[in-house]
């Protein structure tokens, strides 16, 4: 497992250091019209004609005056030229804090299903390590994490549906002694915990692009993404590499695993009624993919138990032959059942297990059917036969699972409907009425 040296150096001007403060003074309308140079020759030209106008009227004013009056006046227009010439550029003082802040790696490790899987196909015995089994090791003994610490700071995440961090590294210091306590190390983490591939789903696109807009405001430096590439739910991935390109974060793919698809089996999904009734036939599919094993023959078989008794294995309820399709396709397998007795009851397909099957564990499937044996019952009142009580009353007729009884205020006696009862009064009493 190698990983692109690149990525150690971009980013690498950016270090800590201490908060700087410090203060200046500058003319603000000078600062705007910095690139202006009308603005600066205006007021070359103006200041002139205003001193010119001052020494004028100096030398008009100051005829009949002592020369030390003379000398004052002309030192106080002066002055005020001075002052109002000052608060026309605008002085102000402005304070500058600094904070350089470490340049930030986040690494980011698949953790769904897939990445458990072993890499062999030499041999029906699973190879070690697993892909995660790979992952581990180079975070906990390998030269990534403590390359990246030299530079940046290191944040973890883990993404399956969703991108959760569980680790931060802090940059190492290299002036610390070995001696030096060091809180956050890779060492101190349990990352086999951390990282168990339990994620049903692999939103690779979405949780990279969940990630770059959280983080686009940080100095990131760069995105390391570790993951067999299983992308099965979610944006397009090359969304999030747009827009990865927008906030200029360069990301850096680490494959694990073949390059190609390993052989596998699975039973992709299980179709059944959510409810039926005692005595009906129901049917129950079973949808069968495989990858690399077209036209090999397995066994799929069906089991029922009852729902309460999670731990039994269930009684047989068929068993087929089928031949599995190319790489992909989906087969499927039809169980004609009968509903017996009142009750949930779970229906459990499974599909036989082969030696060059790389995970077993997605060859089965459950679903649960509730065995009903009461009605809904429905007591219909109207004035009269109108179209609308016409058409709720054949609705509900027709509903097995309603039983409807129908009081016509208007009707004569003796009339006909499709109704179960037909009541000529409404029950005086409450029995009657639960009836």
């Amino acid at each position: 497992m190698t990983f692109p040296a690149s990525i150690i150096a971009q980013g690498a001007s950016s270090s800590i250091g201490d908060v700087a403060d410090r203060a200046t003074y500058e003319l603000a309308r000078l600062r705007a019209y910095d690139d202006e140079r009308w603005f600066y020759l205006a007021l070359v030209g103006m200041s002139a004609f205003v001193l010119a106008f001052v020494w004028i009227m100096y030398r008009r004013d100051g005829v009949e005056l002592r020369p030390s009056i003379r000398a004052l006046l002309l030192v106080l227009r002066l002055a005020a030229f001075a002052g109002l010439l000052l608060f026309f550029l605008h002085p102000e003082k402005r304070s500058h804090r600094e904070v350089t802040h470490n340049s930030r790696v986040l690494v980011m490790v698949d953790v769904s299903q897939s990445m458990g899987l072993h890499d062999h196909d030499a041999s029906a015995v699973p190879a070690t390590p697993s892909r995660m089994d790979q992952v581990v090791s180079q975070l906990a003994q390998g030269p990534l994490l403590p390359e990246l610490r030299r530079v940046h700071d290191v944040e973890v995440l883990r993404f399956d549906r969703t991108a959760s961090p569980i680790a931060s590294l802090q940059k190492t210091d290299p002036n610390a002694g070995q001696d030096a306590e060091t809180p956050n190390t890779e060492e101190s983490i349990d990352w086999s915990s951390a990282l168990l591939p339990q994620g049903t789903e692999t939103r690779l696109g979405e949780a990279l692009r969940r990630v770059i807009n959280d983080e686009r405001a940080t100095p990131v430096a760069a995105i390391v993404l570790i993951t067999d590439g299983g992308q099965n739910a979610g944006v397009d991935p090359a969304a999030a590499v747009s827009l990865a390109k927008d906030a200029e974060i360069p990301v850096y793919t680490i494959g694990i695993g073949l390059n190609k698809r390993p052989a596998n089996v699975r039973i992709s999904d299980l179709v059944a009624p959510a409810r039926a009734y005692p005595g009906d036939a129901f049917m129950a599919t079973a949808y069968v993919q495989s990858q690399g094993l077209a036209g090999r023959t397995v066994t799929v078989e069906l089991f029922s138990r009852d729902a309460t008794n999670s731990g039994d294995v269930g009684v047989l309820e068929g068993s087929q032959r089928v031949v599995l399709g190319g790489d992909g396709e989906v087969v499927p397998v039809k169980f004609e059942l009968t509903g017996e007795r009142a009750g949930r009851r779970t229906y459990q397909v499974r599909v036989s297990i082969l030696s060059e099957d790389r995970n077993p564990g997605d060859n089965q499937q459950e679903v649960d059917v509730e065995i009903v044996d009461r009605q809904i019952r429905v007591l219909l009142l109207a004035s009269g036969a109108t179209r609308e009580y016409r058409f709720l009353r054949n609705l509900l007729h027709r509903d097995k699972d309603v039983m409807v009884d129908v009081w016509l205020q208007s009707a004569r006696p003796g009339i006909s409907q499709d109704a179960h009862e037909i009541l000529g009064q409404f029950p005086d009493t409450k029995e009657e009425l639960y009836q």
